[in-house]
C-alpha cells in the first residue's frame, strides 16, 4: 500500500499546511509536528486487510499470516508497518516467530516518531498469533557508499573468522559495484566478501542508530537491539518484550 492511496485519501484535513511546511524540514519540526498530534491524539491506528491478503498471495503464505498495520490521521495513511508470522522451520518447539518489516512514513514526520504505537501493535497481534519471539528487518540504506567513504576494506580484522586473503579485494569490489581485475561480479566474488561485508554492515548498523529517519533506529529507540546481519546484508533487530 502507497500511503495516500486505497481508503485514505490524502487531504489530511486541519493538518494539511502544518504537514506541506514540514515535508523536507529539519528533523526538530517534524518531531515537533509528531508531538502535537500524540497530544491532540490525532493518530488513528487501523490494519489494511486488503494488502494483507495481497501479500499473502505474492508470498505464496498461508491465510493469516500477513498483516499491514496503518497510522492516519484524518483518514490519510501517514505511517505503514508490515508484519508476518514465520514458521521457525527447526525442531525448537517453537513452531512460529514474528518478523516486522517494510515501514514507510509521511517525510513530514520521522520514522522514530511513528514507531511506537506501530510496533506495539504488531508485536501484540503477532504474539497473540502464537509469536514465541519477534525480530524486525531493517534496510541499511547507503551502506555501500559509506564502506567506499570510509575504505572499509583497509580496516578488516585479519585474524576474523572466516578472512581470506582475497576479501579485502572482494569487499572493495562489491562496495564500489566494480569487478575485480581477471574476475566478473559475480558469485565468487560476493562469496568471498560477505564475511568482511557482514561486519562492516554491522558497524555500519550502529552508526545509523541515530539517524532518525532510519527504520533501525525507529526499531531501537522502542526496545530492540541488533542482533545480527541476514543474508541481505540488512540488520536484525530483536524487539525487547
Amino acid at each position: 500500500m502507497l500511503l495516500g492511496r486505497g481508503p485514505f485519501v490524502r487531504r489530511l484535513g486541519s493538518w494539511a499546511r502544518r504537514f506541506e511546511s514540514a515535508r523536507g524540514a529539519a528533523l526538530a519540526e517534524r518531531l515537533a509536528l509528531a508531538t502535537e498530534l500524540t497530544s491532540k491524539k490525532a493518530w488513528k491506528l487501523d490494519t489494511d486487510e486488503a494488502e494483507a491478503r495481497v501479500m499473502e498471495s505474492e508470498a505464496a503464505a498461508p491465510s493469516g499470516s500477513q498483516f499491514t498495520f496503518v497510522l492516519s490521521v484524518e483518514n490519510t495513511a501517514v505511517a505503514i508497518m508490515r508484519a508476518a508470522l514465520m514458521p521457525t522451520g527447526q525442531n525448537t518447539g517453537a513452531k512460529h516467530y514474528g518478523l516486522l518489516i517494510g515501514s514507510q512514513c509521511d517525510p513530514a514526520l520521522s520514522l522514530t516518531s511513528v514507531g511506537e504505537p506501530l510496533i506495539r501493535a504488531a508485536t501484540a497481534q503477532l504474539k497473540q498469533r502464537g509469536a514465541e519471539r519477534v525480530l524486525a528487518i531493517a534496510p541499511l540504506p547507503g551502506l555501500c557508499e559509506w564502506v567506499v567513504k570510509t575504505e572499509g576494506w583497509k580496516t578488516l580484522d585479519r585474524s576474523a573468522p572466516g578472512f581470506t586473503a582475497d576479501q579485502i579485494g572482494a569487499v572493495e569490489s562489491v562496495a564500489r559495484g566494480t569487478p575485480r581485475e581477471s574476475h566478473v561480479l559475480g558469485v565468487g566474488t560476493f562469496k568471498a566478501a560477505r564475511p568482511g561485508f557482514e561486519r562492516l554492515a554491522l558497524a555500519y548498523a550502529h552508526e545509523i542508530l541515530s539517524d532518525a529517519d532510519s527504520e533501525a533506529a525507529m526499531f531501537a529507540t522502542h526496545g530492540a537491539k541488533v542482533v545480527g546481519i541476514n543474508c541481505a546484508l540488512a540488520p536484525g533487530l530483536s524487539l525487547i518484550p
